[in-house]
């Protein structure tokens, strides 16, 4: 997708815009959005040990020579669908919960794996959601993957949270 002296010059932009690399990239021409996105999820799932460094390569090879969706590529790939459905990642519930949008979650997407920070750091930084707001989510993220409670209770919590935020701010 980008030569190493393309990505070295690349870098070098981003560094002196203190942008992160994916968006000076996308703003350069060399990549889309999508691509990126694409190339952001499929980083996530290798590095969370879910696809292999190969699978992650065919994937974004697909998406950018063969146009394919995410999903198309990561099929061809032969990667079990399974694999993206995380229910009690941070971004996920706070999509699901209507608490951020998904242009919002893959602008914080990009700007958490190019800073190397936790994603609600990043929608924080990013003036997305109030630092209040990623605390509640953190909680009920934890009690979700300790089993204290269900999905739907999960999602109910955090629509809760809004609403008396949304009533009640800090401010």
């Amino acid at each position: 997708m980008v030569s190493h002296d393309e990505l070295s010059e690349q870098l070098g932009y981003a560094q002196a815009l203190g942008m992160p690399v994916g968006q000076v990239l996308v703003a350069s021409g060399f990549l889309t959005k999508e691509e990126m996105l694409a190339a952001i999820q499929a980083q996530s799932l290798m590095l969370s040990g879910k696809i292999s460094h190969e699978a992650a390569i065919k994937i974004i090879q697909d998406i950018v020579d063969e146009g394919s969706s995410l999903q198309a590529a990561m099929d061809s790939a032969g990667v079990d669908p399974s694999v993206t459905q995380n229910q009690d990642r941070l971004g996920e519930l706070l999509v699901a919960s209507e608490l951020l949008s998904e242009e919002n979650l893959a602008e914080a997407l990009i700007a958490s794996a190019e800073l190397s920070s936790p994603l609600g750091h990043s929608l924080v930084k990013m003036q997305i959601i109030r630092p209040d707001l990623v605390v509640a989510a953190l909680t009920v993220q934890k009690q979700l993957r300790q089993r204290e409670i269900s999905y739907d209770e999960a999602l109910g919590r955090l629509k809760s949270a809004m609403k008396f935020r949304q009533f009640y701010p800090a401010d």
